[in-house]
This record gives C-alpha cells, sequence and structure tokens, in this order.
C-alpha cells in the first residue's frame, strides 16, 4: 500500500476499515440464516446439490419462495424440477465472494 498515492491510500484505509466491520456482521447474519433454516427440510435438500451449501441454499428457498410458483399446470411439481429451479436461481444470485475467501 506504500506504493500507492497518498489520497488512494486514504481510500484504501477506510476501504480497510469498512471490511473489518462488516466481516463480523456477515458471520453473524450467515450464523442466524442457517439457525433459522434447520427445520426447513426443503433446505437442507437443497443444500445435497452440488456447489450449495447451506447459505446459499437458504438464499435460494428465500428467492423461490415456494415451488408451486413454477408449475405449468396445476400437478404437483416434482422435486427434480424444483431443485433445478432453485439451482438456476442460485447461480443467478450466487455471491462471487464467499466469507472464507474474505477471512
Amino acid at each position: 500500500m506504500a506504493k500507492l498515492p497518498i489520497a488512494h491510500r486514504q481510500i484504501a484505509t477506510l476501504l480497510h476499515h469498512e471490511l473489518d466491520a462488516l466481516l463480523p456482521l456477515r458471520t453473524t447474519a450467515e450464523q442466524q440464516l442457517e439457525a433459522a433454516a434447520k427445520p426447513h427440510d426443503g433446505i437442507a435438500l437443497l443444500a445435497t446439490a452440488p456447489g450449495m451449501g447451506p447459505i446459499r441454499s437458504a438464499q435460494v428457498a428465500a428467492a423461490v419462495v415456494t415451488p408451486e410458483r413454477f408449475e405449468a399446470g396445476g400437478g404437483a411439481v416434482p422435486v427434480k424440477v424444483t431443485v433445478a429451479v432453485a439451482v438456476a436461481v442460485a447461480v443467478i444470485y450466487a455471491s462471487p465472494v464467499s466469507s472464507s475467501k474474505l477471512a
């Protein structure tokens, strides 16, 4: 950081302090999200899909809300279709940076 011009160094320092303040909040939010998701079997099932974990599964479940939204004609939605839709939503909403990369 010493190679940066003084104005850029000041901005980088501020951003570093902001990141230091946000990381514990993110950890707390992830813990609360995991705890809220535990009672829901669908989230546990979704978490078994490749690339899905408890956090992303809960985020997808919150975005999809109910698989019945994706029914084509009045019948029940098969589990495979539900998981496929949820995985598709997960790809769309996927965070490019995980907390493990930031820590």
